[in-house]
């Protein structure tokens, strides 16, 4: 029985003496400079060949002793186009040693005689190839607006699912060599001040070196402000819109003044984007009062894809200056020393520009009548110059002439005393004859009196001779 089984490990070793690696006389592959390949033999007679380490001009071929694989390495600098191994080279290792003991009859449990001693010498060698391709380089060359070229990330993908991230280097740079031929995308990393580059194509051939550039564009806007009445939208009384001084900032540092024109707006110049724009008003025009209130500029880079952009409108309020006129009527000259209210007078107070009191908006305009202590007051009036015109007043008394009063002050109350003396006129009296209806020459006194007191005449008739 042993020396059946002998006899059958023979035949099958002798079947693999001379039989070759699966890859011999094969190109087993291609290997990019700074790369590597491992070989496999799927004869698995590549391990009955000794360990060995073969270098050319910039790569070496491995095996190991007892494996059936070796591992082909190429370095970055290589410049050789193929690697091979060629017959006469390696040879299989040569079989006879005790261990290889083919046929034998034991003796009991533990010895054994050998009848058979056998060695196959001839030598097997193998031979195969491969090819190393051709690289090429390339430099990425990064500007920017804001002279940031430091730090900026990029992804590459290109042949044989290549796909890695590369970063500037202080100088904007990103130099690459070794890369196989071929087409390559390049896409900048997106950062959110900077208007989005498109990807770029390039073609990197072997030994050869191309560049390829990025600039940043940043995104920058402009916005229009337009200041309106708080109340009304449109300017009220003589105030103005135009003429107001307002700030661009970029957080606590005014950057730029803008002032507004007639119809209260304006438009800024382009700035760069960013999250801390604010519009402050430095000083009011005319007729307003100074807003405090900081507006925040929709320039949020992130909001933008493009390098000119227009944020959103800004309406800034504003309020007007508003005063009042109060009026205390006397009917006397304060002669007597005792004044006298006169309850009932009634005085129109319209704005000036708007020509009538029929004409002034009925904001700008007011009608008062005095009480039982002669005093009236109008409404708060929006700023500017208003006419006091008295309508109404006690019989004989005089009428106080028109007279215009300037609201300039917020919160003011313009206060007036208004003393009337009674009315007083003289009258001529003309006595005419009866019969001739000429003029007589009778004279005729004219007292002075009030026009509520009875006219007093002494006249004086010529005696006929």
């Amino acid at each position: 029985m042993a020396i059946k089984l002998g006899v059958i490990m023979q035949k099958k070793r002798m079947s693999k003496l001379d039989k070759k690696p699966s890859f011999n006389k094969t190109n087993v592959g291609r290997v990019l400079p700074g790369g590597s390949l491992i070989v496999t033999d799927t004869n698995k007679v590549l391990c009955d060949y000794p360990a060995f380490t073969k270098k050319g001009n910039g790569w070496s071929i491995i095996h190991k002793k007892n494996s059936n694989s070796l591992t082909v390495k190429v370095d970055e600098s290589c410049t050789a186009s193929s690697f091979r191994v060629s017959n006469g080279e390696y040879y299989k290792d040569g079989t006879g040693d005790d261990d290889e003991l083919l046929l034998y009859y034991p003796y009991g449990s533990e010895s054994y005689q050998k009848l058979i001693y056998s060695a196959y010498y001839d030598p097997v060698s193998m031979a195969f190839s491969g090819s190393i391709t051709s690289v090429g380089g390339m430099k990425l060359i990064k500007t920017s607006e804001d002279g940031v070229i430091s730090g900026i990330k990029f992804h590459f993908t290109g042949p044989k699912d290549f796909s890695k991230t590369f970063t500037t280097d202080e100088n904007g740079e990103i130099p690459l060599s070794g890369l196989a031929p071929g087409t390559y995308t390049i896409t900048e990393e997106s950062m959110d001040r900077y208007v989005p580059n498109q990807s770029k194509t390039i073609t990197i051939a072997s030994n050869q070196s191309t560049s390829v550039a990025f600039h940043n564009t940043l995104k920058k806007f402009r916005v229009n402000v337009t200041k309106q009445d708080y109340e009304k939208g449109h300017a009220q009384g003589d105030a103005k819109l135009g003429g107001a001084v307002y700030g661009l900032y970029k957080g606590d540092e005014l950057i730029a003044q803008y002032t507004t024109d007639s119809n209260g707006s304006f438009t800024t110049d382009y700035f760069v984007c960013g999250t801390d724009w604010t519009v402050r008003e430095i000083s009011p025009s005319e007729g307003y009062l100074l807003n405090d209130t900081v507006y925040r500029v929709g320039a949020d880079p992130r909001d933008y894809n493009i390098e000119y952009n227009n944020a959103p409108d800004m309406t800034v309020m504003e309020q007007v200056i508003k005063g009042k006129i109060s009026i205390i009527k006397h009917t006397d000259d304060g002669e007597t020393q005792i004044e006298t209210p006169e309850k009932g007078a009634e005085f129109q107070i319209y704005l000036k520009s708007s020509g009538s009191f029929v004409n002034a908006d009925k904001g700008e305009r007011d009608t008062i009548v005095c009480d039982q202590d002669g005093f009236a007051s109008t409404k708060l009036l929006p700023y500017g110059v208003y006419t006091v015109h008295q309508t109404k007043g006690w019989d004989g008394r005089e009428k106080i002439t028109d007279f215009d009063v300037f609201i300039n002050t917020d919160g003011k109350t313009y206060k007036f005393l208004i003393n009337n003396k009674n009315f007083e006129s003289y009258l001529k009296v003309v006595k005419l004859d009866k019969e001739t209806g000429n003029e007589s020459h009778t004279k005729v006194l004219l007292l002075k009196s009030t026009i509520a007191t009875t006219i007093e005449l002494q006249c004086s008739t010529p005696t006929l001779k």
